[in-house]
């Protein structure tokens, strides 16, 4: 599942991804997230994945064609995990977006949110 997060502000779109995520949740998540973009905007995305436990194939499609299309709109990125290789793929990928992406464990989620806070209030417009 994923699920837009009450903290969610004009500046940043919080959400959580938990379990196994299908191609229905991208179909019920897309809506809101195409809702919450203008494709003009740059927004931070705050994203916790500590009870994330996988994707089916056709969800992997749906995300990779999701970053493709909001590739510029994300200026900032907070991942919150809890595992190693959350952090290992969260720096790879940081070599690969135009995004500041930074990974926090979870015990340091409300540094997280004060990092993106401040650097979405202080930058984007």
């Amino acid at each position: 599942m994923i699920e837009i997060l009450e903290k969610t502000t004009d500046k940043i779109l919080a959400v959580k991804a938990s379990g196994i995520l299908t191609h229905e949740d991208y179909e019920h998540f897309l809506p809101l997230l195409d809702a919450t973009i203008n494709t003009e905007s740059h927004i931070g995305l705050y994203i916790d994945i500590t009870a994330f436990e996988g994707m089916t194939p056709h969800a992997m499609l749906d995300d990779f064609l999701t970053s493709l299309k909001y590739y510029w709109n994300f200026t900032y990125v907070v991942v919150v995990g809890d595992e190693k290789w959350m952090q290992l793929a969260t720096e790879f990928t940081d070599w690969i977006t135009p995004s500041d992406l930074e990974y926090f464990d979870e015990k340091d989620a409300g540094k997280a949110w004060k990092y993106l806070h401040d650097a979405c209030n202080n930058k984007l417009n």
